[in-house]
């Protein structure tokens, strides 16, 4: 991409193109868009927005258009975007600024908003807006403030909302917003608390819910069952994710982030670990392609700043192919997470607290951790490398310490 972004939504069109928006800079909110163009591999400037923008939404509406609101500094301002003039027009303001929220396309064609912050604090409440118009009006209000929630429209025109965090923690709670009475109920609990999980709608009308920041959920996945309203277990992933997903076109699930990713089968309930990413970066937006493969861009990467870590935006962007049939032979035969990462050592990579320690790979495999002390990189192999691979390592860690330093 031509600008660095982290927090930015990454919306596919009509025409197959992709929409990328906002996110956080090196020094400040974005105020640009790009296009992701399939065909050519390239990107195309898409206008500026009429206000910088991250922790938004984006909508696709049923018109083609975009509807992106929120985000920034608490805005309720929203707007639109026409990928036939590739141009931005105000629309609207929402009634309640906020960040860190959901936004779903309803079968009517209206956007329902829920939850999020506010500079008034934790939201509760929810609001639709209507393209006819372009006006938004309050609805029901959730029975549970939250925020870093997910949002799926199920298969019968309701909307599953679960998830999240408050001030009470991670609710465990779930709850269905009916369209037709614009109201909230109950829809179950789940096996665990989740902020910032992955959601995804599956063929056979389940929703996957798998990752989030509770130090409990890191590699966990549970399913919601509309038919009976219950939350159950299925497989874990391999490695902690709680990055981007897609709904692959032979209608698996792929999360990705950190470096790695797990591609989830509805059919046997167990997820297989792909090749390695190019960029083991974070907090990335990924979008299906036409083709069936799957564009990921931006996100972010932690850095050594002088006696402290910090987040750095980035502008890269890759592309995840899938095997062309519905699972290779390799795929076919579910891996254990101890492919990626042994067991005995996952306590030395993920601690009790939940916090993951920094790894390195060896021929795609965790080898060992590393840490910054007085701007040295000191490296921990699990097992004691041969002379060359530590001849290789040290020359690694002797090029971050140089960058760390610049």
């Amino acid at each position: 991409m031509s600008t660095a972004r982290s927090g930015l939504t990454a919306t596919r069109l009509g025409n197959g193109r992709v929409l990328v928006v906002g996110g956080e800079g090196d020094t400040a909110h974005n105020s640009t868009a790009e296009l992701y163009d399939p065909a050519s591999g390239t990107w195309i400037p898409a206008g500026t927005l009429n206000e910088p923008r991250t922790l938004h939404v984006a909508v696709r509406l049923a018109d083609g258009r975009v509807l992106v609101a929120g985000g920034g500094w608490y805005s309720a301002g929203a707007e639109l975007y026409d990928p036939a003039t590739n141009r931005w027009t105000p629309t609207g303001s929402m009634n309640v600024g906020r960040i860190s929220f959901t936004g779903t396309l309803l079968p009517n064609g209206r956007v329902l908003v829920v939850g999020g912050n506010s500079l008034s604090g934790l939201q509760a409440s929810a609001e639709l807006y209507d393209p006819a118009t372009g006006r938004w009006t309050l609805t029901g209000s959730l029975r549970t403030p939250r925020r870093n929630q997910t949002a799926t429209l199920l298969a019968g025109g309701t909307v599953l909302v679960a998830g999240g965090a408050n001030s009470t923690g991670w609710p465990r709670n779930a709850e269905l917003y009916d369209p037709s009475t614009g109201r909230w109920k109950r829809a179950g609990t789940m096996t665990t608390g989740r902020e910032g999980a992955t959601p995804m709608l599956l063929g056979n009308g389940r929703v996957l819910l798998a990752g989030g920041g509770n130090p409990s959920a890191l590699v966990s996945a549970e399913l919601y069952d509309p038919t009976s309203g219950s939350w159950s277990a299925t497989g874990s992933m391999n490695v902690p994710h709680g990055g981007a997903a897609a709904l692959l076109q032979d209608g698996r699930v792929l999360v990705a982030d950190g470096g790695t990713g797990d591609v989830y089968s509805p059919a046997t309930g167990t997820w297989t670990v792909t090749g390695p990413m190019v960029y083991p970066y974070a907090s990335a937006a990924a979008a299906l392609l036409p083709n069936g493969q799957v564009l990921y861009a931006g996100g972010r990467r932690v850095k050594y700043c002088g006696q402290y870590y910090c987040d750095e935006p980035l502008a890269d962007a890759e592309l995840y192919t899938p095997s062309s049939k519905n699972a290779s032979a390799a795929e076919a035969r579910p891996r254990t997470r101890t492919r990626v990462l042994p067991e005995e050592y996952r306590k030395a990579v993920i601690r009790m607290n939940g916090d993951v320690a920094q790894t390195f790979l060896l021929d795609g495999f965790v080898a060992g951790t590393w840490r910054v002390e007085t701007g040295r990189v000191v490296l921990e192999p699990f097992a004691t490398p041969s002379r060359s691979l530590r001849r290789e390592l040290d020359e690694q860690a002797a090029r971050l310490e140089a960058f760390l330093a610049y």
